[in-house]
């Protein structure tokens, strides 16, 4: 199953913990605000890099982080 990677940005507080577990999934950008931004590099995960995306969901302090199941077309 393949899963759509969601982040919160306006809860986001650029803690980079998603980084630590899963630096191909997710990076942070300063975007002159007064916390850093999540970016999410890779939108739909699954295997390996879902693994890592659910690690990281788990290690976001600010819990902004969700997987979202996607539907795939027959």
């Amino acid at each position: 199953m393949r899963y759509r990677v969601c982040v919160d940005k306006d809860l986001c507080q650029g803690h980079s913990m998603c980084i630590a577990e899963a630096p191909d999934v997710f990076s942070v950008s300063d975007q002159g605000q007064i916390y850093d931004t999540v970016e999410v590099i890779s939108e739909i995960v699954d295997g390996e890099s879902y693994e890592k995306a659910r690690l990281a969901m788990a290690a976001c302090p600010n819990g902004v982080i969700s997987l979202q199941p996607v539907e795939d077309e027959e």
